[in-house]
């Protein structure tokens, strides 16, 4: 699970462990926390030291049935947000591999519409399944739908 700074990230990713609940702090490490969820192993990356070190976490992607989640700001797409979702995709295995894009603060005003992000980021164009899924990183709500999607063969 990556996501670009104040996405939200952090907030589903403890929406997902809640009896874990961390304060924000940055640490050394590249791999924030690992947890399982539903069968379902789900590492949260620091996406801010992976673009220092994208070579570190290659391996773990590498595995098989690895995944890509990435959560986005529904309210601020970032202009390299659409490089990093490259960058990520370029050192996977395309085969079975599917990104599911969790969008969120979706009830804040701005906040785009998934047509809008489609464009936007040009995903038509990614060769590899995609979902978007608009979700509550607070509430929860459409968090298991995208779960669920990255579980159906």
């Amino acid at each position: 699970m990556l996501g670009m700074r104040d996405s939200g990230c952090k907030t589903l990713f403890q929406h997902l462990n809640p009896k874990k609940k961390q304060e924000c702090v940055p640490n050394n490490t590249l791999f924030d926390n690992i947890i399982i969820k539903r069968n379902i192993t789900i590492t949260r990356i620091s996406l801010c030291k992976a673009q220092l070190n994208i070579q570190a976490y290659k391996k773990l992607f590498q595995k098989p049935q690895t995944h890509i989640i990435f959560v986005i700001d529904s309210t601020n797409i970032q202009s390299e947000l659409r490089k990093q979702i490259d960058q990520i995709i370029n050192i996977m295995p395309q085969q079975n591999t599917k990104l599911l894009l969790f969008l969120t603060k979706i009830d804040l005003q701005g906040s785009k519409t998934n047509e809008e992000i489609i464009d936007e980021l040009n995903l038509d164009s990614l060769k590899l399944q995609t979902i978007l899924q608009r979700c509550n990183a607070l509430t929860g709500e459409g968090i298991q739908q995208g779960l669920d999607w990255l579980k159906k063969k």
